[in-house]
C-alpha cells in the first residue's frame, strides 16, 4: 500500500484518453493505493490518471450512504443517458489546485461499467453524486475540470501554470 502522487495540470496524462482493463488484469494493488491517496487527501473520488497511470478506473466516496464513507471503485465506466441540468457550485478539482467554479452538469446519469470483482454494474445517479461521477469519468476521457470553465479563466489558470513550471 502506498499513497501516490495526485498529478497536477498541465501533466500530459491528464489531457489523454485512458485505456480500458482487460478483465484479466491484476489491479488489486493499484486500487488499494488509489484509495490510500483518496482517504489521505481527504477527496470525494479519484481517476487512475491523477495518480499516473492510464487505466479507465475511478474511485469514488458514495455521499448516499448514511455514514458518507463508502468507497466505491468503477472500471471502465460509461455514461450511457443523461437528463436534466444540474449546477454544481464551488467545483474544484485536485489536478487544478486553489481553482473553483461553477459547472453546469447533467442532474441524472445513467453509468454502466465493472465493480472490482470485474461484475458488470448499470446504476442512476442523480444531483450531486452525478457530478462525482461525470467528474471522475471526464478524468478518464482526457478532460479536465479546466475544460469547463470559460476561456478567459481557463487561458489564465494556464498562463499561470506555466509560468510556476518555468520557475522550477
Amino acid at each position: 500500500m502506498a499513497i501516490r502522487e495526485v498529478l497536477t495540470y498541465p501533466h500530459k496524462i491528464l489531457e489523454k484518453k485512458a485505456i480500458p482493463v482487460n478483465r484479466e488484469e491484476n489491479i488489486s494493488s493499484l486500487l488499494t493505493d488509489m484509495l490510500e491517496t483518496l482517504i489521505h487527501i481527504t477527496g470525494l473520488g479519484l481517476a487512475a490518471p491523477q495518480v499516473g497511470v492510464s487505466k479507465q478506473i475511478i474511485l469514488y466516496n458514495d455521499l448516499t450512504v448514511k455514514d458518507g464513507h463508502n468507497f466505491v471503485a468503477l472500471i471502465n465506466p460509461e455514461i450511457i443517458e443523461t437528463e436534466g441540468i444540474y449546477i454544481s457550485e464551488e467545483e474544484g478539482c485536485l489536478s487544478v489546485p486553489g481553482v473553483r467554479d461553477t459547472i453546469k452538469r447533467f442532474q441524472k446519469i445513467r453509468v454502466k461499467g465493472l465493480t472490482q470483482d470485474m461484475k458488470p454494474v448499470d446504476f442512476i445517479a442523480e444531483d450531486f453524486l452525478a457530478v462525482i461521477l461525470q467528474h471522475e469519468i471526464d478524468h478518464l476521457n482526457g478532460i479536465l475540470f479546466l475544460n469547463h470553465l470559460s476561456p478567459l479563466k481557463r487561458n489564465m489558470y494556464r498562463k499561470q501554470a506555466e509560468k510556476k513550471l518555468k520557475q522550477k
